[in-house]
C-alpha cells in the first residue's frame, strides 16, 4: 500500500472517530450514584450495546427521562421516569440523573411529555407510549413501551375487565390502543365474596379474565 493511500485511510479513521466523539460528547454529566440502579417500576426503555455516553445522550433528548441506570458489564442502558420507589443496590450499575447532565441549549423548545428531540432538525417526535405498569384491581404483563409493543391486562380474582379488552398495543401516535388512561377498568363481579378462591399457585390455571 502506498503512502498516499495509507495517509488517506488514517485520515478517514481519525475523522470518523472524531465525528463520533463529537456526537457522543454533546452532554456533560457526573455520576449521581455508584453501585445502584433506579427501581424497575419506573423503566420505560431498555437499549442494548450502548456506551454510558450514548445512554446519557438518549436520556437528554427524551422529555420524560429523569434518570438512567447503566449496567456496565452488559452495556445495558435503562431509561427511567421519576419514581418515589427507592433505588436498588447493584454493584454492576451506575445512575445518572438528568439534573446531573448539562450541555448546549436544545433546539427543541416545545417538546411535550413522552417526546424526543431531533437536535439536527429541532423537531420533536413520539418514540414510545407512556409508561403503563398498573391497572386498578388488575395486573399489566409486559415491559416494552415502543411502537408495536403489546401488553396484557389481567384482572384480579373476583373482577372483570369492563371494556372487554384484555390487551393493549402501542400505536405509532404514541398512545395505547384501545385507549387506557389511569382510571380503573377492572370491576368487581357481582357476588364476588361467594366466588371460589384459588391458591395463588393454581390461579393461573383457572383465569377469570
Amino acid at each position: 500500500m502506498n503512502k498516499n493511500k495509507m495517509h488517506f485511510l488514517v485520515g478517514l479513521i481519525s475523522c470518523t472517530f472524531m465525528s463520533t466523539a463529537i456526537v457522543l460528547c454533546l452532554t456533560n454529566f457526573k455520576v449521581s450514584k455508584l453501585n445502584a440502579c433506579p427501581s424497575q417500576d419506573s423503566k420505560f426503555l431498555s437499549l442494548t450495546e450502548r456506551s454510558l455516553e450514548q445512554c446519557v445522550e438518549e436520556c437528554a433528548r427524551k422529555k420524560s427521562c429523569e434518570v438512567v441506570g447503566y449496567k456496565r458489564s452488559f452495556r445495558l442502558c435503562e431509561i427511567h421516569v421519576d419514581s418515589p420507589s427507592p433505588d436498588v443496590d447493584d454493584n454492576r450499575c451506575v445512575m445518572i440523573k438528568k439534573t446531573d447532565m448539562s450541555g448546549p441549549p436544545s433546539k427543541c423548545t416545545n417538546c411535550g411529555e413522552w417526546s424526543a428531540c431531533d437536535e439536527e432538525t429541532g423537531h420533536c417526535s413520539r418514540e414510545e407510549c407512556p409508561l403503563l405498569t398498573t391497572v386498578a384491581n388488575g395486573t399489566v404483563l409486559g415491559n416494552m413501551n415502543d411502537f408495536g409493543a403489546k401488553k396484557i391486562v389481567r384482572c384480579n380474582t373476583g373482577f372483570f375487565e369492563i371494556t372487554g379488552t384484555h390487551s393493549v398495543k402501542c400505536s405509532a401516535k404514541g398512545e395505547w390502543t384501545p385507549r387506557y388512561d389511569r382510571n380503573p377498568h377492572c370491576q368487581k363481579c357481582p357476588g364476588a365474596e361467594q366466588m371460589i378462591q384459588f391458591p395463588p399457585e393454581q390461579e393461573s390455571q383457572f383465569p377469570l379474565s
